[in-house]
């Protein structure tokens, strides 16, 4: 009995070491409880605000996660390229009419060898030589080493929930993204994603709202992708924000859904490209916004997805 039971053991073992690592060729990864780092090793973790620092990071189980997309800029320096060039090498036309969509940079884009999480979507308006800042205060890079300003683009996953002290109820979602955003959710829980804001294309920085409402209670996880792509100059700017709903209130109404700042200096109550530039959260037009109810989502909102 003794000899059966260590061989039911082994055997047990052996299996469940099997079914773990069956799907690691096709990066089919399950997050389960663990941490970002013990299931993807090494990553870059994007943090406006790099105070948690990159260990905080990297034991982090919440954020949205995924792969960085980038066109090849051959110039030196910040000179402004004729062409960017596609991991075809093929040139691309450097201007809006051509980078018109968050999806042309990731399907025609190189794809980084690293993957990105964004612990919270909290990038507000700034110049686009600063960069998307990682968590350690260094910056987004190519795999050649080259600091990402210009005709990159990020494909995030994860589902969204409530923190453990938030009120359940309905709730309605914006992007504030320069350049183009696409949100998709799986609002009917039927494994579908479904877009729900379409802020695509080459433009300022712009707040588009969705039309759906999220129903969010203590047990729910909705499943998510978030794509953004910054284009030429010379703003960057992706933040997510929310707002619980009153029981007669019908979503995508706020007075600021579909605005869009054409001289740079409304939603952050500073030109980004003024010297000491600082994002201003309280007399801004985006600090009025949050004094109407929005907030943008704390980490804990967002769970890592169950796969990729």
């Amino acid at each position: 009995m003794e000899r059966f039971l260590k061989s039911f053991i082994i055997l047990m073992f052996i299996m469940s070491t099997a079914l773990a690592y069956q799907n690691c060729g096709n990066k089919v990864l399950s997050f389960s409880s663990n941490t970002v780092s013990e299931k993807y090793g090494s990553i870059d973790c994007v943090s406006f605000d790099n105070s948690t620092g990159s260990t905080n990071c990297a034991n982090s189980r919440y954020g949205l996660i995924g792969n960085l997309y980038y066109l090849l800029d051959k110039t030196a320096g910040t000179t402004i390229p004729a062409s960017l060039y596609d991991k075809n090498d093929t040139a691309l036309a450097f201007n809006g009419s051509v980078l018109n969509s968050v999806n042309v940079v990731i399907d025609r884009g190189y794809a980084s060898s690293t993957y990105i999480l964004m612990p919270n979507v909290s990038v507000p308006a700034i110049a686009f030589n600063s960069g998307f800042q990682l968590d350690d205060g260094s910056y987004l890079r190519d795999n050649n080493n080259k600091i990402l300003i210009e005709g990159f683009a990020l494909d995030l996953n994860g589902s969204l929930q409530l923190a453990p002290d938030m009120e359940e109820g309905r709730y309605e979602i914006a992007v504030l993204s320069d350049d183009g955003s696409l949100l998709d959710m799986d609002l009917n829980n039927d494994g579908e994603l479904e877009n729900i804001v379409d802020n695509d294309g080459y433009h300022p920085p712009k707040l588009k709202c969705s039309n759906s409402v999220i129903d969010l209670s203590q047990t729910k996880k909705i499943p998510m992708r978030l794509r953004y792509y910054q284009g030429p100059r010379t703003t960057i700017a992706l933040t997510l924000v929310m707002r619980k709903l009153l029981t007669s209130e019908l979503p995508g109404m706020d007075s600021d859904c579909d605005f869009t700042d054409t001289s740079g200096d409304y939603w952050f109550g500073a030109s980004t490209t003024s010297q000491g530039y600082a994002p201003n959260y309280t007399t801004s037009r985006f600090g009025q916004l949050l004094g109407r109810g929005w907030f943008i989502p704390e980490k804990t909102m967002f769970a890592l997805p169950d796969s990729l």
